[in-house]
């Protein structure tokens, strides 16, 4: 539902915060993020805490994330978002019931979905990091078995190496650093 402004001007006024972010102007991403939260759009809750996080708020970007779920469930990319701010906070478990929510998103009807393979590789960052190296490879499958490799797949393929190599499985890392013959 969109107050005073159409859809379009709406998703024009979000580019337009993403691009303050990259600048680094917090501030004004900061206040477009408002705008759009304003307006009931909830990508103004993610600009609003990359906008935080930039700025180095991470309890207030986490808070404005738990904010911003609860008012629309259906937002996959906000659940990624914040299990991705949870992991990088050390709480690994709430950070995958994130994920979990993050994956619901994306396969059920209604819901703003978000790349399964982005969610996977998030999701073996947060299992490497509490120490599960097998969960993470399992993630990490699923991502390298795709038959167009995304943008991540080098980080994908240097971490399960790094899984790899943790989990004492020397042989099989080398075996993904040299390429088939």
């Amino acid at each position: 539902m969109f107050f005073g402004q159409s859809e379009e001007e709406t998703r024009a006024l979000e580019a337009e915060g993403r691009a303050r972010l990259a600048a680094g102007e917090w501030a004004q991403a900061i206040a477009i993020a408002s705008r759009l939260i304003d307006s009931s759009w909830a990508g103004g809750f993610e600009l609003l805490a990359l906008a935080q996080r930039g700025m180095g708020r991470h309890a207030a970007a986490l808070a404005g994330l738990e904010e911003g779920v609860k008012l629309a469930p259906d937002a996959g990319p906000l659940w990624l978002l914040l299990g991705n701010l949870r992991s990088d906070a050390g709480d690994y478990a709430r950070a995958e019931e994130a994920f979990a929510e993050a994956l619901r998103c994306d396969r059920e009807e209604g819901c703003q979905g978000i790349s399964e393979a982005t969610l996977r590789f998030n999701r073996a960052v947060t299992r490497e990091r509490k120490g599960d190296p097998e969960g993470a490879l399992a993630d990490l499958d699923f991502v390298l078995r795709l038959p167009k490799p995304p943008a991540f797949a080098e980080d994908a393929l240097w971490l399960s190496m790094g899984c790899l190599l943790n989990l004492d499985r020397g042989d099989e890392a080398r075996a993904l650093s040299v390429p088939a013959a």
